[in-house]
């Protein structure tokens, strides 16, 4: 976990709930996110996944900094929180990536920036597809004492500006 005051940065990129007070967070963008799995994992179940509810007994890997975790899924308007049993967790959608494709649970990781290429050879197949998970808002975090830095501000602004480009174009 990176801690901006600490470790000497002006700005980081950060998901889920401040870890600290004296921190500033602005919503940049929103991450679509999806579940899967690796192949030989969803083979390895004992019944076909055909409803949300189970999702609750297969083991999760979860991106999150804390327990318990609850994670809602959405199908058109039909909604469903997992309680899902939790295997193992990272802060860093990467790291989750790995656990997945060495078979060790279902994840929901986003659409498109981590898992393309094996979406493409097939080494992550989507889970419920039809279900998708509520986004994931990304803030950029830093300490109050930067709030009123026009270098920041433009930071900021720039950052939003990149994403909206780069989103237009996928």
């Amino acid at each position: 976990m990176v801690d901006p005051i600490k470790d000497g940065f002006d700005v980081v990129f950060g998901t889920g709930p401040l870890q600290d007070s004296t921190l500033i967070a602005r919503k940049v963008f929103s991450l679509a996110l999806f579940l899967c799995a690796a192949p030989d994992f969803v083979g390895q179940l004992a019944e076909p996944l055909v409803d949300p509810k189970q999702l609750d007994n297969p083991p999760f890997i979860d991106f999150g900094f804390s327990r318990p975790h609850k994670l809602t899924v959405a199908e058109h308007k039909r909604r469903y929180e997992l309680s899902p049993q939790v295997r193992r967790r990272a802060n860093n959608f990467q790291v989750c990536k790995q656990y997945i494709l060495q078979g060790l649970g279902i994840g929901a990781m986003p659409t498109q920036i981590i898992c393309t290429d094996e979406l493409r050879d097939g080494s992550i197949v989507p889970v419920l597809p039809e279900w998708i998970p509520d986004p994931l808002d990304v803030h950029v975090t830093y300490p109050f004492e930067l709030s009123f830095s026009t270098l920041i501000s433009a930071f900021y602004e720039a950052a939003c500006e990149m994403i909206i480009e780069s989103s237009a174009r996928v």
